[in-house]
C-alpha cells in the first residue's frame, strides 16, 4: 500500500458519473438546463462527447503540436475537460462531471489545510489499483504539486493526486485536497494521460469565442518569442526586464548569476540558434502561465535538445519569468532530404532576386571569400541584383555529405547566366542545422 501524505478521502458520497456532453463552465451555464424534459436528460447522460467548435477554453494554446492531451479542472462546477492537442485549436474530447475536491474551499496553501491546489501541474506517473488502498478506486495519477510558483508563494504540501473512488463507501463527499473522479473516468484517462501530461486546476475556467481565443494566443506566444529572441540575440536588457527579481534557473542560479553566465556564453558564441518546437502555452486563471516545449540550442561547440518549461507569474500586471526546468532529450539527425530542400530554396531565392530570403539562408557570422561580413555581403548582392535583373542560375550534380549529426557539405556545379556575365564553377556550401532551421556557414567557388 502506498502512503498518500496530503490527500486521503475519509468523507465521500455516492456521486454518480455525470453527463458526457460539452456543457459550458459554471459562469456560462443557462438556468434553463434544469427544465429539460427527463427524456432529454436521459439521452444526454448516455451520449458520447463530440469535438467542440467553440467556445474555446482560454487556458491552452499550441504551436506546431500534432499530438498530446491536457486536462482542465474547474473547481466551482466540479468538472473536468480532456483536450486533444492534435487539432487546432485544441478540441474537447471528453467531459467529466461530479468530481470530488478538497473539503475546504479556496486555493491550497499549506499541508493539512484540506484544500485543492490551483495552478499548472504535470502528471508524474500512473498507479494501478492493485498498488493502492481501496479508497483510491481504479487508479491514480500523482501530480507534481507544488510547482515552482507555489514554492515561491510559500505554498507547501504534497501527495496531490487525480484518483478514483471506493464505490463501497457511500458516505464520502470530499477529499483532503486531491481530485477524485468516477472509477470509469479514471479508466478512460489512463489510456490518454501519460507522464508529463499537463493538468490545469483553477476555480473557474474561461471559455471564449474564436477571435478572443486568437488574441490571447498571440499575446502569450509573443511573450515566449520575445524571451527566446532576446536570449538568442544577446539582448540582455530585455532579458533582465523579463526575469523576476526572485528568478532561479536550472542549477539553482539566481537572476544575477544566470544573466552573467548567459553574457559569458554569448561573448564566446555569438552565432547561435534557439528553436522552440511543439509549444504548449498553459494559463491558470489568476497568476500562472507555463510554456512547455522542445528546445533545440545550437552554437559552434554545442548542439543540445531537451524539454523546457518556463514558469511565468503575474507581477505588477505583467508576466515575469520566475523559474525554468530542463530535461535533456536525445539529439536527432537532420535527414539529407531537408538539406537538399534547403539548397533548392536558396537557389530559388537567388533566381527570384529575393534578397531578404536569400541572405536569411546565411549565418550571422558568415564571411564571404572577400572577407565581407553578412551586412556587407547583403549590400554587395543588392548591387549585383540591381545591375543584373535577368540573372539565371542552375546547378548540376548536387552531392550532400554528412559531416556530423547536423552539419553537412553540399557540393555542385553551378552555372551562372546573365547579360553581363556567364560562368560555370564548382561551389561548396558548409551547412549547419538546429531544430527546424538551417544556415550556410561558409561557401567557396572555383571556376571550371
Amino acid at each position: 500500500m502506498r502512503r498518500h501524505t496530503d490527500c486521503s478521502c475519509p468523507h465521500r458520497s455516492s456521486s454518480i458519473c455525470g453527463a458526457r456532453t460539452l456543457d459550458p463552465p459554471a459562469n456560462q451555464r443557462d438556468a434553463m438546463n434544469h427544465l429539460l424534459p427527463l427524456a432529454l436528460i436521459a439521452l444526454i447522460l448516455v451520449a458520447p462527447a463530440r469535438a467542440a467548435t467553440g467556445p474555446y477554453p482560454a487556458h491552452v494554446f499550441t504551436r506546431n503540436v500534432d499530438q498530446g492531451a491536457v486536462l482542465l479542472v474547474e473547481k466551482v462546477s466540479k468538472r473536468a475537460w480532456l483536450l486533444d492537442l492534435g487539432d487546432y485549436p485544441p478540441q474537447i474530447r471528453r467531459q467529466f462531471d461530479g468530481l470530488m475536491l478538497g473539503e475546504n474551499g479556496g486555493r491550497k496553501y499549506r499541508v493539512g489545510d484540506r484544500k485543492t491546489p490551483e495552478g499548472i501541474y504535470h502528471v508524474l506517473r500512473y498507479l494501478p489499483d492493485e498498488m493502492l488502498d481501496a479508497r483510491y478506486g481504479s487508479g491514480a495519477f500523482p501530480l507534481d504539486y507544488p510547482n515552482p510558483i507555489d514554492r515561491f508563494k510559500g505554498r507547501n504540501g504534497s501527495g496531490i493526486w487525480l484518483h478514483g473512488r471506493d464505490d463501497n463507501d457511500k458516505d464520502k463527499q470530499a477529499t483532503l485536497g486531491c481530485v477524485a473522479f468516477a472509477n470509469d473516468d479514471i479508466r478512460t484517462l489512463r489510456d490518454v494521460v501519460h507522464p508529463d501530461t499537463p493538468v490545469v486546476i483553477t476555480d473557474r475556467l474561461d471559455f471564449v469565442d474564436a477571435a478572443t481565443y486568437e488574441e490571447e494566443r498571440k499575446r502569450l506566444l509573443g511573450v515566449l518569442d520575445r524571451f527566446l529572441e532576446a536570449w538568442e540575440k544577446g539582448h540582455f536588457d530585455q532579458l533582465e526586464h523579463m526575469l523576476d527579481p526572485a528568478f532561479h534557473g536550472v542549477g539553482g542560479l539566481n537572476k544575477r548569476s544566470w544573466l552573467a553566465r548567459k553574457r559569458n556564453i554569448f561573448h564566446h558564441q555569438r552565432q547561435r540558434i534557439i528553436e522552440a518546437e511543439q509549444v504548449v502555452a498553459l494559463r491558470e486563471s489568476h497568476e500562472q502561465v507555463v510554456f512547455d516545449f522542445v528546445q533545440s540550442y545550437c552554437a559552434s561547440t554545442i548542439n543540445s535538445r531537451g524539454r523546457k518549461r518556463l514558469f511565468f507569474h503575474k507581477s505588477n500586471d505583467r508576466l515575469r519569468l520566475l523559474s525554468e526546468q530542463y530535461f535533456p532529450l536525445p539529439t536527432t539527425s537532420i535527414p539529407r532530404e531537408r538539406v537538399e530542400h534547403f539548397v533548392r530554396g536558396w537557389l530559388a531565392a537567388w533566381n527570384q532576386r529575393d534578397l531578404d530570403t536569400y541572405v536569411a539562408r546565411y549565418a550571422r557570422s558568415f564571411r564571404d571569400s572577400k572577407g565581407r561580413d553578412l551586412a556587407a555581403f547583403k549590400a554587395f548582392k543588392q548591387r549585383v541584383f540591381a545591375r543584373r535583373p535577368r540573372q539565371h542560375i542552375t546547378i548540376d550534380d548536387l552531392q550532400i555529405q554528412r559531416l556530423g549529426p547536423n552539419r553537412f557539405r553540399a557540393s555542385f556545379i553551378q552555372h551562372y547566366r546573365s547579360r553581363e556575365l556567364n560562368d560555370t564553377g564548382y561551389k561548396t556550401l558548409l551547412i549547419s542545422a538546429c531544430g527546424q532551421r538551417l544556415w550556410i556557414e561558409q561557401e567557396t567557388w572555383k571556376p571550371l
